[in-house]
């Protein structure tokens, strides 16, 4: 019996006999490929409108950055024909008022002198394209905004905006009615130095480096490159060719896999037990992280337990739940080791590269100097290093050195002796 309301396709009844495969979910048919606009007026013939509707919602939002598209276009990959004079006008009229679509009647292509509706997605915030501009819209939001208010504004926005929140540039509120994140604007940021010099173990960095190189000339050659030797028939030459293509690709895969893990472990040379927790916030190489609190190895950061999951916020005043310490952490956190959430970036690799060439290259110039001891060069140099304004580091640094310099070059040293003071006596 049908229902006015039109969601019949909703009802489900369990007739199969036998080991009959289950049917195919609405949802999962709107979004299956269809390779000919006759296969797909075949998929879309059976349902009902509100379902068709569905289709072309999640057509137009897959092909966002298109605009607004003719009904041609729908109807080829879709299967809806939403003409002025096809079968579909109550689907049109439906996308009409729905908030999601936006309609634009254009001249048509084919006989100018008619018009016709062209379809586009139309997201809640339609000038948030980019990561700029969603920090932007959330700093214009003061009394806060939904995550899901902004998870269809472009491609990748969930991963921004997870992004965004690790690495505190606006602050999340979980509410705990419909279980949605709600971001504020943080304003002005004050970032706390860790003591001491981060970098990778000397195997691991050198397996970075290996890896870099060699994807960068594989790059260089066009891909990877192609065995020689002479084949007695050109098509089992390609199937010879594809399957050493498949493995070689599958090796790099893991090798790439099990060198990300190994980076996620950093090394450090002063203990930051004292200065910071499990899941809160670390810059490292130009990137921010959480500092590891998964409990379950090889499981996705966002199947982890809730109670291992990191805070919205970017510190906490107390420790993680002792549940976690009974069950174990997957990466230690010692006073040498600081275990990261996710892999270093190859722009992180290099710039911990980079640092560590530019600290060795600094000892060696002070070890040569005469005079440069202490003081800039203590600073600079130790593990204690502030860097918040290395301009002004390196000014002061360079001064001691040509102070140090002068005073070589005047035969004193850089150092005066005490001047001789006279005895007065009291009168």
């Amino acid at each position: 019996m049908s229902n006015k309301y039109g969601f019949d396709f909703l009802r489900h009844t369990d007739e199969r006999p036998g080991n009959a495969p289950l049917p195919q979910p609405a949802a999962a048919a709107a979004v299956k490929s269809v390779s000919s606009p006759t296969a797909a007026v075949a998929d879309a013939g059976h349902k009902s409108d509100l379902e068709k509707q569905f289709m072309v919602l999640r057509f137009l939002q897959t092909h966002r950055t298109s605009g607004c598209l003719p009904p041609a276009v729908i109807y080829k990959s879709t299967g809806v024909d939403l003409s002025a004079d096809g079968p579909n006008g109550a689907v049109s009229k439906m996308l009409i008022k729905n908030a999601k679509v936006r309609v634009e009647e254009i001249p048509d292509p084919e006989d100018p002198t008619v018009t016709i509706l062209t379809y586009g997605y139309q997201a809640k915030f339609q000038n948030v394209r980019d990561r700029a501009g969603l920090l932007a819209q959330i700093n214009r939001c003061k009394n806060g905004v939904g995550s899901r208010d902004l998870s269809d504004a472009y491609d990748g926005v969930e991963d921004d905006l997870t992004a965004l929140v690790t690495a505190g540039d606006v602050l999340a509120v979980l509410n705990p009615e419909d279980k949605d994140r709600i971001l504020f604007p943080r304003g002005e940021q004050f970032v706390v130095e860790l003591d001491g010099h981060v970098g990778l173990a000397k195997d691991v960095m050198e397996e970075a480096e290996r890896m870099i190189r060699e994807e960068e000339v594989k790059a260089k050659a066009g891909g990877i490159e192609h065995g020689g030797g002479e084949m007695k028939d050109e098509a089992e030459r390609r199937k010879d060719e594809i399957v050493r293509l498949a493995i070689a690709r599958a090796h790099a895969e893991r090798r790439k896999k099990l060198l990300g893990e190994r980076t996620c472990l950093l090394t450090v040379d002063v203990d930051p037990l004292k200065q910071i927790r499990r899941g809160e916030a670390v810059w490292v190489g130009g990137t921010w992280f959480r500092l590891s609190s998964a409990v379950r190895e090889g499981v996705p950061l966002a199947e982890q337990p809730a109670r291992a999951h990191a805070p919205p916020s970017v510190v906490l005043n107390r420790d993680m739940s002792k549940k976690n310490d009974v069950e174990g952490y997957v990466r230690p956190f010692t006073d040498r080791r600081l275990p990261v959430d996710s892999p270093l970036p190859r722009e992180g690799i290099r710039n911990l590269r980079d640092a560590k060439s530019a600290r060795e290259r600094l000892h060696g110039i002070a070890a040569g100097m005469r005079g440069v001891t202490g003081g800039a060069g203590a600073q600079l140099l130790g593990s204690y290093a502030a860097p918040s304004n290395p301009d002004a580091l390196a000014a002061q640094f360079a001064s001691t050195v040509a102070a140090a310099m002068s005073g070589v070059h005047h035969g004193g040293g850089g150092r005066r002796r005490p001047a001789a003071s006279s005895s007065k006596q009291g009168g």
